[in-house]
């Protein structure tokens, strides 16, 4: 899946680079969300705060703070898929080598990486996560990445971890309706 988006143009410095968002129509999908405020991120079980991921879903997140962070979707079968950001190197990844089926391709399960662009301190996050894709939108859209997987059985649980003092100011989970038709 890639979902329709939105271009646009933001200058860094003295350099204007192209940003890419979900275009607003998405918002229609939506189902009731959940909003969480103030998080002190060390493992943070977002499951248990709003029950198991049954379809696509949003994930949006904002922290005054950049630190090191990951977001793992993983299912009962211990397959997972590994989201986040490694501030030493400035990159965001996906990281797809547990998460399924990855043998029909050398380099499927790999740690796949996007420059961070930006140079504010905060960061803006969202993730739209689909059944066999997740999109990856960061800061206002300068940094993308789409990534296929292909788990035994759907990703139902999502945690959030970090090694160090991560606060996510604010997070809102949302369940959407499926952006296809099934027979």
């Amino acid at each position: 899946m890639t979902i329709p988006r939105e271009l646009g143009l933001q200058k860094i410095g003295n350099t204007y680079l192209v940003s890419s968002k979900p275009v607003a129509e998405i918002n229609s999908l939506e189902e009731k969300p959940a909003q969480l405020k103030n998080i002190d991120v060390t493992h943070f079980d977002l499951t248990a705060k709003t029950g198991v991921m049954k379809g696509p879903a949003r994930l949006h997140i904002i922290a005054d703070q950049i630190a090191d962070f990951s977001i793992t979707l993983f299912n009962t079968g211990g397959q997972k898929l590994v989201i986040g950001y490694d501030k030493a190197t400035n990159h965001y990844f996906i990281d797809r080598t547990g998460s399924g089926k990855t043998d029909f391709e050398k380099g499927f399960a790999k740690k796949h990486l996007a420059p961070r662009l930006a140079t504010a301190a905060n960061i803006e996050l969202t993730l739209i996560i689909d059944i066999a894709s997740v999109e990856l939108f960061a800061d206002n859209g300068l940094s993308v990445m789409t990534e296929i997987f292909f788990p035994d059985n759907n990703y139902s649980n999502i945690t959030i971890q970090a090694p160090g003092n991560f606060k996510i100011s604010s997070l809102e989970y949302v369940p959407m309706k499926a952006m296809y038709r099934t027979q």
